[in-house]
């Protein structure tokens, strides 16, 4: 989701650095993040770091989903063949780690 208002933000032109400050969608950036590394942390201290950090790689599936239901952006079969890849290889991942 901090992707998603990150790009929200993104999507406006400011006249100035003061409007910029107002913008909700700056708030919610920071705490969505906040909230990120919350559970990154609490991830690395319940699974080896070796399963851990692979996850992260769903997020590139999740905030494309996210592009694309949000904010209708195209996807195309290459790149749901790409993600389709990447949670199989989390999957493989999490199968061999016994876990």
């Amino acid at each position: 989701m901090a992707q998603v208002s990150m790009k929200i933000l993104a999507k406006n032109d400011y006249q100035s650095f003061s409007v910029f400050l107002k913008q909700p969608a700056l708030y919610a950036t920071a705490i969505f993040y906040s909230i990120s590394i919350f559970t990154w942390f609490l991830a690395l201290k319940l699974l080896p770091l070796s399963l851990a950090y692979p996850l992260q790689a769903l997020g590139y599936v999740i905030v494309t989903l996210l592009a694309w239901s949000i904010f209708s952006e195209p996807t195309s079969p290459m790149q749901i063949l790409a993600l389709s890849m990447i949670v199989l290889g989390v999957v493989l991942l999490s199968l061999s780690s016994g876990k």
